[in-house]
């Protein structure tokens, strides 16, 4: 349509050329905007999903304390108030985009307008050629407009893709924006290389311990557990945490700090601590959900590394009742 309206009335071939000028300087401006407000709505909107899924996770505990539904009403308008205002800004910026995009159309179809007719009255047009020139004007507006907007919606749709690579990433900053990750903390993310994985097969954890090791050739553990299995293993049931140490992440604090702990076989252990002094913690290790700290002591079951067997093995020869108090439901 452009190529057309352009070539059938030849004198407006410059204004085109200006107009398609003014085109691009609209979608340069629009675009990185519009790619910034979509990554902070998005960032916006998943606490409300976290916020209203523990609630559905802890209804029995809101309606059990008289101020709960107050608190959590006020936290979840909140987070929605927040996120609608960036949801408002995201809409107010595609109007800024329709309007200079409708604008910049009726231009277009002005001055093929005018120029059409000016050149039927000097006889350099024809009459046809020119009623031509003006349908094909007309839909160069809604041409263009749709390829800024595709080219937007690209770039707009690709934040959830980004946003995933954020979360799946472990050098993720902080998202209010503050440099909260020291010097070691930062080498420690860039040893991680992305999204942590389980070691599941038999003596991996402790393969990735001794990375020298494995460079030259040399054994540190072995590759199954087939014998160890057929032998019975575990024999008596003994648990021995020596000089354990673990953390959720790279960045995070210690939530084990050097734990020995000998539980003998046949024994009852309780763990009493108060919220956050990491009971749950030692389970978590114990079953392998989280690897204890590389320069960190071991777990052993009879004298055998957990590390040193795979984690079908391990999982199979534990067992746990998972508990759910509920008070006042």
């Amino acid at each position: 349509g452009l190529a057309l309206a352009g070539v059938i009335p030849p004198a407006i071939a410059l204004p085109l050329g200006v107009i398609g000028v003014l085109y691009f300087n609209t979608m340069s401006r629009f675009r990185p905007a519009a790619r910034d407000l979509k990554r902070e709505e998005s960032k916006s909107r998943s606490p409300i999903y976290t916020h209203f899924g523990e609630a559905l996770r802890g209804t029995e505990i809101i309606r059990s304390i008289p101020t709960a539904k107050t608190n959590w009403s006020c936290e979840h308008r909140r987070l929605t108030d927040s996120n609608l205002s960036v949801f408002a800004s995201v809409k107010a910026l595609d109007r800024w985009l329709s309007l200079r995009l409708e604008s910049l159309g009726n231009v277009v179809v002005l001055v093929s307008a005018v120029a059409s007719v000016i050149l039927t009255r000097m006889n350099r047009l024809k009459a046809g050629s020119a009623g031509w020139g003006l349908t094909q004007a007309l839909a160069i507006t809604g041409l263009l407009t749709w390829a800024v907007r595709t080219l937007t919606d690209l770039e707009t749709y690709m934040m959830s893709v980004m946003r995933v690579k954020e979360l799946t990433a472990s050098d993720s900053d902080d998202e209010k924006g503050e440099s909260s990750i020291n010097e070691m903390d930062q080498v420690a993310i860039e040893e991680a290389g992305g999204m942590p994985h389980e070691l599941s097969a038999a003596g991996e954890a402790l393969t990735v311990l001794y990375k020298n090791a494995t460079a030259l050739n040399m054994s540190v553990a072995p590759s199954t557990d087939k014998a160890l299995v057929r032998d019975g293993w575990p024999w008596k049931g003994g648990i021995a945490f020596k000089e354990v140490s673990m953390r959720y992440n790279a960045i995070s604090p210690l939530v084990l700090d050097d734990v020995t702990i000998n539980v003998p076989p046949g024994t009852t252990l309780g763990v009493v601590g108060r919220t956050g002094s990491g009971k749950s913690s030692l389970l978590v290790t114990l079953f392998r959900i989280v690897e204890i700290e590389k320069d960190s002591g071991s777990i052993e079951i009879d004298g055998v590394d957990i590390r040193s067997v795979s984690l079908q093995t391990l999982r199979e020869s534990l067992s746990i009742i998972p508990q759910d108090p509920v008070l006042f439901a």
